[in-house]
């Protein structure tokens, strides 16, 4: 494939619950997005090509644009859910640290989830031109709403004409529905 992205899980049992609700109830792009014809990620599995760790549940991946935003906010969906909590560096270079749900990247770089309705106010000032502040930021979902590069580009890269940046941003609301019906579905289980 290409990319791993992993949730280390709190327990066996709990690793079993998300896969098992996961088999019954993801969809990938292709069964969400009209014009996807395939998706570019698995489904999500504990057999992960580039991550050997335990007790995990993740993707194998080579995609881009909304299916990447789309899986990474499952992961991060997951990690919330049944994930484990790591003391890590919250915003790079800062030394700002805490105890968060996290995800791991490739088999060996830890991603803190970081609320932005926890962290905003707390967040330090970066350098850079970014209109958010540039610090990825997560809803209670584990969407990414701040630091978004994504949308960023799509919005005001100009590589994108308007109408093809509607359609983009149409499809990650419609992805974004879709971690929000998960949410929904995990709390009645």
């Amino acid at each position: 494939m290409g990319y791993s992205i992993a949730v280390p899980v709190r327990s066996e049992k709990l690793r079993q619950k998300m896969q098992a609700f996961m088999d019954a109830n993801y969809r990938d792009v292709s069964q969400l997005l009209e014009k996807w014809k395939h998706s570019f990620a698995s489904e999500p599995t504990g057999d992960l090509a580039y991550d050997d760790g335990k007790c995990r549940i993740g993707f194998n991946f080579n995609a881009s644009g909304p299916e990447r935003q789309y899986i990474f906010a499952a992961a991060r969906w997951m990690a919330i859910q049944v994930g484990r909590k790591r003391t890590l560096e919250l915003f790079y270079g800062t030394g700002v640290r805490a105890s968060v749900p996290y995800y791991v990247y490739d088999g060996h770089d830890a991603c803190p989830i970081v609320f932005l309705d926890e962290w905003k106010d707390k967040a330090p000032p970066r350098d850079g031109d970014y209109p958010t502040g540039g610090w990825e930021m997560h809803d209670k979902y584990g969407w990414l709403v701040s630091g978004n590069y994504e949308v960023r580009i799509i919005k005001s890269s100009g590589i994108y004409p308007k109408e093809h940046q509607k359609v983009l941003l149409s499809e990650l609301d419609a992805l974004y529905d879709e971690i929000k019906r998960l949410d929904q579905l995990w709390k009645e289980a």
